[in-house]
């Protein structure tokens, strides 16, 4: 008989089971209450992540919609009865799950005659009733701008009021069939210019070129728009995935001239930069000729930026790399292996000190220390008298001796008591689902640096000091490195032993 394995869905394809406590009782709130989320009627993936940390997207007037947008899960068709009591239901909800900020959105409900407002006024107002405390984001249709549907949603005045576009203008007829690209900006105008903040958002990938966005961003700032979102579900999503890399012609001014020009074009006035030293001293320099106010945000997987205990990236990387270790410490206990492993790090050990505290390695070999060979052969030594089968040692690639595959052969001219092998993790340290603290400090330092915008704290970088959040002059980040802590350092040779 041959047996034939199945070919795996890669990890990213796959959905956790929604479960916990959270989980269970946003269910049950929104079962007992007979409300809707787009999260189910959107058919969304994440519905087990949102609702196991206990949050929910609320959507009114049923879960049938008059219109048939490709992009939506939702069901469309003739909608049933406009629930009345739909809106204390709603508000009851939210204060039962102690919501701060409510989001709610609906259906196309083109079948009433007030498109629906009235429904969604009395929910604003139920929930404010309730919830005097809770700020609402309101995710509302175009009312094919009728005037007074969307009057109604003026007086009840959400704290941001958004109506997304989906897609650029020569789209909109084959992505929103029913919808009219001039009628949603006109929606978005009225509710501007009536004081309100309001937001809208496009897809990407749909077959827009990239002036057909810049575009759409230059129409919706016309009309008022304050917010906008171009970019979902990143918050999972591993690597450079924005393909940003080192340019040397920024080195030089002209091409750097060039680069503003083309800011002032887009109509972009201000920066945020996300990475190492190396972007955060463009920032600076970019920042000092052409008076930009640029905010930096630190993500460097070898966690050497100043002004900050971590780095975005660097945890993942750590913990992709001690699960490696793991599986390579199988093969080294089976067959009486040394093994080196060869992590990043080309001026910084963190990483590679902080991976070999956390996977028990024997030795680690580090860029800020003096390696000679002959501290590792006792080293190795003491482990043998101690009868262990196996060695793992782990080495930073910037290390003052050499790379890996030159330690290990002159270690084999003086020591043959293991067979030494070499495995040099390279890019796979920079690839992979975001640990969840990644996660977790990407969001934080990301409202940071809006944050600093809003306060004009310019030509800073935002980090996480002692679990707090601060801000640091671009120019002392860049002049100053994070340093090895000697204490881990001292520690990992104590334990390794």
């Amino acid at each position: 008989m041959i047996t034939v394995e199945k070919n795996r869905k890669p990890k990213w394809l796959k959905v956790k089971l929604p479960t916990g406590e959270a989980y269970k009782t946003v269910k049950s709130i929104t079962r007992s209450h007979k409300l809707h989320t787009i999260c189910e009627s959107g058919n969304c993936p994440n519905m087990g992540e949102c609702w196991g940390a206990g949050t929910a997207t609320f959507m009114i007037l049923g879960n049938i919609c008059t219109r048939s947008c490709g992009f939506c899960n939702v069901k469309t068709g003739r909608p049933l009865a406009v629930d009345t009591s739909e809106p204390l239901n709603v508000a009851n909800s939210v204060k039962l799950m102690k919501v701060k900020h409510a989001v709610i959105t609906s259906v196309d409900r083109d079948d009433l005659k007030d498109g629906g407002s009235t429904i969604w006024a009395e929910t604003v107002n139920e929930i404010r009733r309730l919830n005097p405390e809770t700020t609402l984001e309101t995710l509302i249709p175009d009312f094919k701008g009728r005037k007074d549907d969307i009057q109604r949603i003026i007086d009840v005045a959400p704290e941001v009021v958004s109506h997304n576009m989906e897609t650029v203008e020569r789209l909109t007829k084959k992505v929103r069939i029913q919808a009219k690209y001039q009628r949603s900006l006109d929606t978005l105008r009225i509710l501007n210019d009536a004081g309100l903040r309001t937001k809208s958002g496009i897809m990407l990938g749909l077959g827009e070129e990239d002036e057909e966005v810049i575009q759409t961003m230059k129409d919706l700032r016309s009309v008022g728009v304050s917010i906008m979102t171009i970019v979902s579900n990143i918050l999972g999503k591993g690597g450079t995935f924005l393909r940003s890399a080192r340019s040397i012609e920024f080195l030089d001014k002209k091409k750097r001239n060039l680069a503003y020009k083309n800011l002032l074009n887009h109509g972009i006035n201000a920066l945020v930069v996300i990475g190492g030293n190396g972007s955060l001293t463009g920032a600076g320099v970019f920042a000092e000729e052409f008076n930009v106010p640029v905010i930096g945000i630190p993500a460097s997987i070898d966690n050497d930026v100043y002004g900050t205990d971590f780095s975005i990236g660097y945890n993942t990387a750590l913990e992709t790399i001690v699960e490696s270790v793991d599986k390579i410490r199988d093969t080294a206990n089976s067959h009486n292996r040394l093994f080196f492993i060869e992590v990043m790090g080309r001026k910084s050990g963190n990483l590679a000190l902080n991976a070999s505290l956390a996977s028990g390695a024997c030795f680690v070999i580090l860029p800020e220390k003096d390696f000679q060979l002959i501290d590792l052969v006792k080293r190795l030594e003491e482990n043998k008298k101690r009868n262990k089968e196996s060695s793992i040692v782990i080495v930073a690639e910037g290390n003052n001796y050499g790379p890996s595959y030159k330690i290990a052969q002159d270690l084999s001219k003086v020591y043959s008591a293991y067979e030494s092998k070499v495995t040099i993790l390279g890019h796979i340290q920079r690839g992979g689902k975001p640990s969840s603290f990644d996660r977790i400090l990407a969001s934080q330092l990301g409202m940071a640096a809006l944050e600093a915008f809003k306060l004009k704290k310019y030509n800073t970088s935002v980090g996480l000091v002692n679990n707090a959040l601060i801000h640091s002059p671009i120019s002392e980040v860049i002049n100053a490195t994070n340093n090895l802590s000697n204490d881990l350092y001292r520690l990992n040779k104590i334990i390794s032993r």
